[in-house]
């Protein structure tokens, strides 16, 4: 009949695609924006976030792969605007998904979690997977309004799981019955290894956690009898009076916090320089926590003379330092071992050294 409906070929509905694909470019970059700020203001560390929209080529395969499958693929598919984020822990993936609940309406029927099983037959390490809409409250902001009717993919995985994934994309054999049969077994143990991995990680974040309460807490105490270890020195910078002391004596010099050139930046920094201090604690010989501070209480009245010697063998100008570092210069001005011992164990500009040495030189003439 001449008037008969004729349906689309793949390569039309592609056409179609490609002339609103930039909306879905634009909506995969708003969600990428939101997720970040929103994981930032929740304290949740991330290993990545990224977003894309579906290339018009996959698009038109998966109309042609799947035949029949769609009347209105524009409207049917649910990934044509795509998230992934990346997570360093498993317990992170619940309190991620836990905030996507929150921020968006998930279409439970075509989102997958871990927690549901993975067909027996079927190899992996699965991931959690959410088809969302905008609320109808974000979806009325004006800067959201034009993305009100469209659906995204989130993808929500750990690390480990994002690895398997990689892999997975170039493995031949998706289902078990698929794989020659001595390959089975090792591809099954892969899979089960980066889980077991995933939940020994957790455990380890779970201790190192327990560790640095309890560190915390002996500083806060004042027993100090702790040996050096980052979580250590970690608690010892950020809560004993002294190395607050040394602290404020050399932003009183002109000094900047570390935290501020990061922000400049735009990079993570170690703002406390628990690094830095841990070097010093070993090239000056110091096993715990206790001889680091027995050394400070006995130049508690030093830190200016000491951290200003160094400001003037640099011409006056002070830069930034972390506390850690400005805690680790009056531990070396203060260590019995010669500025020409330390040199050798250490990789600072000729000046920082020569400011040790005038350091050391105004410390004996005030002891004289």
């Amino acid at each position: 009949m001449a008037g008969r409906y004729r349906r689309r070929t793949p390569t039309e509905w592609g056409q179609q695609y490609a002339n609103v694909r930039p909306l879905h470019v634009a909506f995969a970059s708003r969600l990428k924006e939101l997720a970040e700020t929103v994981l930032d203001a929740e304290g949740v560390d991330f290993v990545q976030v990224d977003c894309r929209a579906k290339e018009v080529p996959s698009f038109v395969d998966k109309i042609a792969r799947k035949e029949g499958k769609y009347s209105d693929p524009l409207a049917e598919m649910t990934d044509l605007s795509g998230m992934r984020i990346v997570l360093y822990y498993g317990s992170d993936v619940d309190r991620v998904n836990a905030l996507i609940d929150g921020e968006f309406v998930v279409d439970h029927a075509n989102s997958l979690r871990k927690s549901d099983e993975l067909d027996p037959d079927r190899f992996g390490y699965i991931s959690d997977h959410f088809v969302v809409s905008l609320s109808d409250e974000r979806a009325a902001l004006p800067e959201w309004r034009a993305y009100c009717d469209m659906r995204a993919e989130i993808q929500v995985r750990t690390a480990l799981q994002h690895a398997w994934a990689a892999i997975d994309h170039k493995l031949r054999y998706k289902r078990a019955q698929d794989a020659p049969r001595e390959l089975r077994r090792q591809l099954f143990r892969m899979s089960a290894l980066l889980e077991v991995a995933d939940d020994q990680f957790e455990s380890l974040r779970r201790q190192s956690e327990a560790l640095d309460a309890r560190n915390a807490a002996h500083v806060q105490s004042g027993d100090l009898d702790l040996q050096v270890d980052a979580s250590s020195v970690e608690a010892y910078l950020r809560l004993n009076d002294r190395a607050r002391l040394v602290d404020e004596a050399g932003r009183r010099l002109g000094y900047r916090p570390v935290g501020e050139m990061a922000e400049e930046a735009e990079e993570e920094e170690d703002e406390l320089g628990v690094t830095q201090l841990l070097r010093a604690l070993e090239v000056t010989r110091c096993s715990t926590i206790d001889e680091l501070d027995e050394i400070l209480s006995e130049h508690a009245g030093d830190a200016e003379v000491v951290l200003q010697a160094v400001r003037e063998a640099f011409g006056d100008t002070s830069g930034y330092a972390s506390r850690g570092h400005l805690v680790a210069t009056i531990l070396y001005a203060a260590s019995p071992r010669s500025v020409s011992q330390i040199s050798r164990e250490t990789k600072f500009a000729a000046e920082y050294y020569a400011g040790l040495r005038a350091a050391r030189d105004k410390l004996r003439e005030d002891d004289s």
